[in-house]
């Protein structure tokens, strides 16, 4: 997938850590648009299912539960990211 290759050229991290990482941010992006505006992108990110599907789950833990919403979803984020060995 060229945009996962971008990633790792240019970000200098594997393969892993770019599906991850884009998977998490396509995954919220879903949830923030619903189902139809969510179809379009889709529609136009070839294998945007397999890279959600690589997400880890973001286990923002105790931000998320006392914050919610946006600042939950920035420490659920993080915590994907760390999961991926990515520092924030």
């Amino acid at each position: 997938m060229e945009l996962v290759d971008q990633l790792t050229k240019n970000l200098g991290v594997t393969q892993t850590q770019a599906e991850g990482g884009v998977g998490m941010l396509f995954n919220l992006a879903k949830g923030k648009l619903g189902g139809s505006d969510f179809s379009k992108v889709s529609a136009v990110v070839p294998g945007v299912d397999s890279l959600m599907k690589a997400a880890p789950a973001s286990g923002g833990g105790f931000l998320s539960k006392l914050f919610g919403g946006g600042a939950g979803n920035i420490a659920g984020l993080a915590g994907g990211f760390s999961k991926l060995g990515l520092e924030q």
